[in-house]
């Protein structure tokens, strides 16, 4: 094996691994965000196994703390990776281009990220809270915002999904 090219290679990445880490540091307030965000995430699918356990014979899982810490634990593997994942294309794409920096970049792929797992939460706390469906509440406080701006579109809008709901209820 070519030592020089080794060499290189490896230099390459500790300088990279620095930058990379740099931005994650730069983002920390993001990884703290995703700390918090997960904690309550297993808090609230704890809580929805203990209420369908409560509430459903046929319902057979058991919950399994070692699995939901591996699952957690890895989670956070998954965000740090996604933030990665925005330093490289901020480094190759946004910054060149003169769109964003690559910390900037590197924040908005870890916020999509983070917006997975707060739609989770968002699923569990709607079947303990027993709403009937967690979309119909998103989809009324975007008719609320929108109506903050436009009371027509915020109009339409509420009558376009008030009929998407009635055909779903008669095609059930």
């Amino acid at each position: 094996m070519n030592k020089t090219k080794s060499f290189g290679t490896t230099t390459m990445w500790l300088t990279f691994g620095d930058e990379a880490l740099s931005s994650i540091y730069d983002c920390r307030w993001l990884v703290l965000s995703f700390a918090v965000v997960m904690l309550v995430d297993v808090w609230w699918a704890y809580s929805e196994h203990i209420y369908r356990k409560a509430n459903s014979k046929s319902y057979a899982s058991t919950w399994r703390t070692s699995r939901a810490m591996r699952r957690t634990a890895m989670k956070l593997v998954d965000y740090v990776t996604i933030m990665v994942v925005g330093v490289v294309l901020g480094f190759a794409v946004t910054e060149p281009l003169g769109i964003c920096a690559h910390q900037e970049c590197a924040a908005a792929f870890g916020l999509f990220g983070l917006a997975g797992d707060i739609f989770s939460i968002a699923g569990h706390v709607a079947v303990v809270k027993r709403w009937t469906n967690s979309e119909n509440f998103f989809g009324k406080l975007f008719v609320a915002l929108v109506k903050q701006k436009n009371q027509e579109i915020g109009n339409a809008l509420d009558e376009a999904i008030k009929e998407c709901d009635e055909k779903q209820q008669k095609d059930k």
